[in-house]
């Protein structure tokens, strides 16, 4: 009588688990601006609230491997103590005490049917853990992609509002530099009438 042979170890047949995506910081707090610095905030938060969600999505999937990766686990745990027990009982049968019990040669098959049911199991798991994972990494290499085009854009946001900040601060001064001239010019005017 021949036994089945133990499953590999699961390290090999495992995929790896998936890496958690990395979070993104919020667009600035929105100042008093002209409209094209309006729209420019306004298209920032919508790339933002975008992303918050994709990265939730994210999160959702990836708390789903994780269940599947504990749950393949488990079940390679179920595997190994039943091949253990299969392997256990392949020894008594080959003994003479026992080599002629009938209840004993007729729960063999059934627990190695069982066995091999469970081991082809777990390969479909394994396999469909596989293509969720590579679909989720796909997700993650968009996301991470997009996210980097926010920062890019973020930087470009607060650059602009600099500039504009620069601007509006430089005219200001000009105005009141302006308003200054045109004081004296009026008070020395007053001047030489009073004279």
């Amino acid at each position: 009588m021949t036994t089945t042979t133990p499953p590999p170890p699961y390290a090999e047949t495992a995929p790896p688990p998936p890496h958690a995506p990395t979070a993104i910081s919020g667009p600035p707090l929105r100042t008093s601006s002209p409209t094209s610095l309006s729209d420019e905030y306004s298209q920032l938060w919508d790339s933002y609230t975008q992303l918050q969600e994709t990265r939730l999505h994210l999160c959702e999937d990836h708390l789903e491997l994780s269940e599947d990766r504990s749950q393949l686990s488990d079940q390679y745990s179920h595997i190994t103590c039943l091949h253990s027990r299969l392997t256990a009982l392949h020894s008594w049968l080959q003994e003479p005490r026992y080599s002629k019990h009938v209840r004993l040669k007729e729960f063999y098959p059934q627990l190695n049917g069982l066995y091999t049911q469970l081991r082809e199991q777990q390969r479909k798991r394994i396999e469909r853990h596989a293509l969720r994972k590579a679909r989720y990494e796909q997700r993650h290499a968009r996301y991470e992609q997009r996210r980097l085009q926010y920062e890019q854009r973020r930087t470009q946001y607060w650059m602009f509002e600099s500039q504009y900040r620069s601007s509006s601060f430089t005219i200001r001064i000009a105005s009141a530099t302006k308003e200054g001239w045109q004081d004296d010019g009026r008070r020395r005017s007053w001047l030489r009438w009073m004279r």
